[in-house]
């Protein structure tokens, strides 16, 4: 089990505390030019594909797709007029019902027989998942400003942890918390400022789960609405 004391994931959370707490002005006292706060409440749809072997014919395999709803809040600090330091965090909860021989985790990292004490003997028995997932990013943001429009490119890490709950009739309801992982991110976005201090951006982004392989990956497809101080 990871001491999460030392763990990634607790850095991440502090600096979106940090960059919360510290005023404008602290950057402009540092000597950085363009320094600013920005705060961005987000809304996110994260979908992955994953293998369901076919339930009349076990030996053919069709793709399913399955989305999940984040919602959560970034923060940004300025670092000159081109770049931001972003921290944000923010959690999704799903639920799907599926037969014992069919259960598969969609990241493979989770062996559902073992880690969720799941029977074989019925393979044909209805079992009820649900996962909440919580994530925070820390990224570096490419973020020139335009008149009106802004473009953004945003590389970082992404670190998750999933609690899985197993149910199941005439069976003990299982609890899986796992260790926090951590994999990179990248996104693309274009948005539009509203009046000096507001602004309205839509992003689509990658989490390579599988890294340090490129696929497969989640595809993310996030809108945010921010407040420059």
């Amino acid at each position: 089990m990871i001491d999460t004391k030392h763990s990634l994931h607790s850095l991440f959370f502090m600096a979106a505390i940090g960059l919360g707490l510290f005023p404008a002005t602290w950057a402009e006292a540092a000597g950085v030019r363009g320094g600013g706060i920005s705060i961005e409440p987000f809304a996110q749809i994260n979908s992955i594909k994953t293998k369901v072997r076919d339930k009349d014919d076990p030996t053919k395999e069709t793709e399913v797709i399955r989305e999940r709803k984040t919602v959560g809040l970034r923060v940004s600090l300025g670092l000159g007029r081109l770049f931001k330091l972003q921290a944000s965090g923010g959690t999704n909860t799903t639920k799907h019902t599926t037969k014992q021989q069919d259960a598969v985790d969609e990241y493979e990292e989770i062996d559902y027989k073992a880690d969720l004490d799941m029977g074989t003997d019925s393979p044909d028995k209805e079992i009820k998942i649900t996962e909440i997932q919580r994530r925070a990013t820390a990224s570096l943001v490419l973020d020139p400003s335009f008149k009106i429009f802004i473009l953004r490119a945003r590389a970082g890490a992404t670190a998750i942890q999933r609690e899985m709950t197993k149910e199941a009739v005439g069976e003990n309801t299982v609890t899986l918390i796992t260790p926090w992982t951590y994999k990179p991110t990248a996104t693309v976005g274009a948005g539009i400022k509203i009046g000096s201090k507001m602004h309205f951006i839509a992003e689509y982004g990658y989490f390579f789960y599988a890294f340090p392989k490129t696929q497969p990956f989640e595809q993310e497809l996030t809108v945010s609405y921010g407040v420059n101080f």
